[in-house]
């Protein structure tokens, strides 16, 4: 959901229009450096060429109290964000898909390095702050505590 076709003018757009796209210095290498046929490629090619894509690498602060953890067990340059101080809570982005990736063990469906990716998700989790994952359905947060996950409602 990075951008979205208009057929009319055969160009791709910001799916948010007021909004910079943000993706990591090493993806975005990967990406230029190791191109690949996909339908997703055209869109991204597209906004690289209007200038549209930030980077950031690990441990920028993309906005105030929200840090960038490189966490390259996904895909190289995987990044989960922190926040607060301890950290309060991280999104985990595709670390973990569902809580139900917060037990399954390591998924080598899912990630390049899927030991090195559990290790992280379960250091993660380990210390009770706010889980957030980004296709979790409602609420979409909560909180690993001793072994049993714990929705937390906004």
């Amino acid at each position: 959901m990075v951008a979205v076709h208009d057929a009319s003018t055969d160009t791709w757009q910001p799916f948010f229009p007021n909004a910079r796209v943000s993706l990591s210095a090493i993806s975005l290498k990967n990406f230029v450096d190791q191109p690949f046929e996909h339908f997703s490629s055209d869109a991204w090619n597209s906004l690289i060429e209007q200038g549209l894509v930030d980077t950031y690498v690990d441990g920028d602060e993309i906005v105030p109290q929200m840090i960038a953890r490189l966490a390259s067990g996904h895909d190289p340059g995987h990044h989960v964000f922190d926040f607060g101080d301890g950290p309060e809570a991280t999104f985990l982005g595709h670390l973990a898909l569902t809580p139900l990736h917060l037990e399954t063990g390591p998924c080598v469906e899912m990630h390049a390095h899927a030991e090195a990716a559990w290790s992280q998700l379960r250091a993660i989790a380990s210390d009770g702050r706010l889980l957030i994952g980004p296709l979790w359905p409602s609420p979409g947060i909560g909180r690993y505590l001793d072994g049993v996950f714990v929705p937390e409602f906004c």
